[in-house]
């Protein structure tokens, strides 16, 4: 199975274990955080939601959780 490879748009890590996406900026270019880059969302990506993503390969689906993990106003 092919992982389709991402970036954190925060630090630029390739393909980390945890993917957060923004669920206002959706699309062809998503706008994606590690699980470093969660902590700071006040300052690199403020007032919008995010969702967990789970990644191909590690047993769960593609989408986890009930509703959003990180919601910064």
């Amino acid at each position: 199975m092919i992982i389709a490879p991402w970036f954190c748009n925060g630090c630029g890590r390739q393909n980390g274990a945890t993917r957060y996406q923004c669920q206002h900026c959706q699309g062809i270019d998503t706008y994606d955080l590690c699980d470093q880059c969660i902590l700071h969302t006040s300052t690199l990506h403020p007032y919008h939601k995010f969702h967990l993503v789970h990644q191909l390969g590690t047993g769960t689906s593609n989408w986890g959780g009930s509703g959003p993990v990180a919601v910064m106003r």
